[in-house]
């Protein structure tokens, strides 16, 4: 069972998608695994949604980078390590994604350290371990484009109970300050031909 598995949904996108596999060969720490989830026909990105609602991961972390997007903190992996070993209570890693222009950097600094919010939050914007995806991946089903917002939203708010009624110490939710991963285009469910992408 690796450390990190890195769930990577693709659609038609090639080049791309070979960009963000490199992206990942650069980890220091080479505890990772990729898995994909392909749509061949175009089903969309409500559809990718709920297919993340039934997946079943098998590493001890989890993290959404998708074929449009890119790894860019090569430690990231080892950073997990660390903070798992630190905060053996965390159950959430949160970094931030460049989104480009219009949205830039997310989560922004209004909301970065809080409870998560609409508009300021991307899918590879968290890190999850295994438990936690499976008790709140139904969160993904509504098939809905912020599906991303639904599922941290259910993870913070039942994580933040549950802390509350066991009484735990230390943090659910460990703010890791580091942009990870940034977006190459903005792809929400096109084909890279329908992109005009050239890589």
């Amino acid at each position: 069972m690796a450390l990190v598995e890195v769930v990577t949904r693709t659609y038609r996108r090639p080049g791309l998608l070979q960009r963000n596999i490199a992206s990942l060969t650069r980890q220091s720490d080479d505890d990772w695994q990729q898995v994909f989830l392909v749509d061949t026909v175009g089903l969309g990105v409500g559809a990718s949604y709920q297919r993340m609602a039934h997946h079943q991961p098998l590493g001890e972390w989890v993290w959404v980078l998708d074929d449009d997007d890119e790894c860019i903190h090569p430690g990231l992996v080892s950073d997990v390590r660390r903070i798992a070993g630190e905060e053996p209570e965390v159950r959430v890693i949160m970094v931030r994604m460049d989104h480009g222009g219009g949205l830039g950097v997310l989560p922004d600094d209004l909301v970065w350290g809080k409870a998560p919010i609409l508009g300021h939050v991307g899918v590879s914007s968290y890190i999850v371990r295994r438990d936690v995806w499976m008790r709140h991946a139904h969160a993904f089903g509504s098939g809905r484009y912020a599906s991303d917002f639904d599922f941290i939203a259910a993870v913070f708010d039942a994580e933040a109970q549950g802390r509350r009624g066991a009484q735990r110490e230390g943090p659910f939710v460990v703010w890791h300050d580091v942009v990870a991963s940034k977006c190459m285009v903005r792809g929400q469910g096109r084909s890279e031909a329908e992109l005009a992408v050239t890589t």
